[in-house]
């Protein structure tokens, strides 16, 4: 009973731990420090499937501390890759307060990432979802933009639409149905549109099959190898498949998913497109999700050249 452990990164200006709890069997990694650290920017990170404490086990003549610990044996192998990523972060950086906010940043999109998926991988919905803005990402974003359609790939990152410039936002939504009647739309602010001067929606049908077509994973390398690798667009792409809650270990188990697309739809949000907004709801309503017709929205349609003769990069 108690922690097997051993310190790496021997000379970094803070001490770093990684241990084998037992007999649970869970990982842990802490971070202790000489001096009085603030660590409040990892100490108040949440993460789904791991505890945020202080070292659970005694380092004499450390001042402060904080620790990252597998809650299930379950999640060991993804806090293997997160641990990696936080080497990573910390090597080279320093003081030790630089450490903690390089550590505290990474954080960030790892708890986005946990929020979204459990052991087991996006569910097979998510997949399709992030399939459908990956494709419109590469076929057509990345020729308007080049790699700055990277960072306009907000939708990780909790924006109210998908991509988004300095006066323009294009959400996108999937679909996996035959024949789907109409697309949800999540929230009020959704379709909103102030201060744009253009507003899109485009609906992306897929059709799933097992059969060798693309899978999620395929559709995540054509990307990646559209962008230079180790250039900072491409550190930026794994950021945002992180925050939208891909990551390669599930590779495998995204392979059994595959798409097909079938048919796409642009429609342009003009004053007089079907949508709630908050300007229409009553004092003290809010969180509003709704549905609007496909056939609406085939009356709104525009053809992406004319969609981005509107947009001003």
């Amino acid at each position: 009973t108690g922690h097997l452990r051993s310190r790496v990164m021997i000379g970094a200006p803070v001490h770093v731990y990684l241990a084998i709890a037992e007999p649970s069997g869970c990982r842990v990694l802490v971070l202790a420090f000489d001096a009085d650290v603030d660590v409040s920017a990892v100490r108040t990170a949440r993460l789904r499937g791991l505890d945020v404490t202080a070292s659970p086990f005694a380092l004499e003549g450390l001042r402060s501390s904080v620790s990252l610990a597998t809650t299930s044996t379950a999640y060991n192998t993804l806090f293997a890759h997160l641990v990696e990523d936080l080497i990573g972060a910390m090597d080279g950086v320093e003081p030790e307060t630089a450490v903690i906010d390089a550590v505290g940043a990474r954080l960030r999109n790892w708890q986005r990432f946990l929020e979204q998926v459990d052991p087991g991988g996006l569910s097979v919905e998510a997949q399709a979802g992030l399939f459908g803005e990956l494709w419109f990402l590469r076929e057509q974003l990345l020729a308007v933009l080049g790699p700055a359609a990277v960072t306009a790939w907000q939708g990780p990152l909790r924006a109210v639409q998908d991509f988004q410039g300095r006066d323009w936002a294009i959400e996108v939504k999937t679909t996996r149905q035959a024949a789907p009647a109409a697309v949800r739309i999540a929230n009020e602010r959704q379709l909103q549109g102030d201060g744009l001067a253009t507003l899109a929606l485009v609906l992306v049908a897929l059709e799933q099959r097992t059969d060798g077509s693309p899978t999620l994973v395929d559709m995540v390398a054509s990307v990646r190898a559209a962008l230079v690798p180790g250039s900072a667009v491409s550190v930026e792409l794994e950021d945002r498949l992180l925050s939208a809650g891909y990551h390669d270990e599930h590779a495998e188990i995204y392979r059994r998913n595959a798409f097909v697309l079938r048919w796409i739809l642009c429609s342009l949000v003009s004053e007089d497109f079907p949508r709630i907004t908050e300007h229409d709801l009553r004092p003290g309503v809010g969180d509003v999700s709704y549905s609007v017709a496909v056939d609406a929205c085939r009356e709104h349609e525009i053809g992406f050249p004319l969609l981005w003769k509107r947009i001003v990069v």
